[in-house]
């Protein structure tokens, strides 16, 4: 299409996608991730965790979590919200059907992270859902490695999508320092 005068091509930044090379979150290796392995060996110091995949059993629990997360963020009053977490409540009720890969945190025996995604290719995982009890100071980062952690020697890379040019989700996108983006493009009629 480039070159043809009939049609206009534009990118579409806010809807790049992020990826990162698999062993890069899960390893965070270097000066550079300093700053993210003092979250996780903070969070590791002052919280008893357990990480597990989801499962039919414990979807109920990452629903919960949902939900609560979107109350704190006053869902009823953004629609797109509202429509996220109706795909995670998509997702979860049929894990199993859709071959949906998760993995949860818990503490206390409590889901108070989770995350679902799925092998988008034979070098890619991409994470669709990250959902995170805030009051747990690093659990966000830590949530990220185990994840990336369970692809590691499977993919060689982790897709976490786009940040819908959300200033704070592009800033914490961009502190993973992804490898690529994998750019998205609007095609209309010039």
């Amino acid at each position: 299409l480039r070159g043809d005068d009939r049609f206009q091509i534009s990118e579409l930044r806010d809807h790049f996608d992020y990826v990162y090379q698999t062993s890069d979150l899960s390893e965070m290796p270097g000066r550079k991730y300093s700053a993210k392995r003092n979250h996780i060996n903070q969070f590791s110091r002052y919280y008893r965790f357990d990480y597990q995949p989801v499962t039919p059993e414990l979807a109920p629990a990452c629903l919960e979590l949902a939900e609560i997360w979107c109350e704190q963020r006053l869902c009823e009053e953004d629609l797109s919200l509202q429509h996220e977490l109706s795909g995670i409540e998509d997702m979860l009720n049929n894990v199993e059907t859709l071959e949906v890969d998760g993995g949860a945190i818990l503490i206390y025996d409590k889901v108070q992270a989770f995350a679902l995604g799925e092998k988008l290719n034979a070098s890619t995982a991409v994470v669709h859902i990250e959902k995170a009890n805030p009051e747990f100071k690093g659990i966000y980062t830590k949530m990220t490695q185990a994840y990336a952690e369970r692809w590691q020697g499977v993919t060689e890379f982790v897709n976490l999508e786009q940040d819908l040019g959300e200033p704070g989700l592009r800033r914490a996108k961009e502190s993973y320092y992804p490898d690529h983006m994998s750019k998205k493009y609007e095609v209309t009629l010039a």
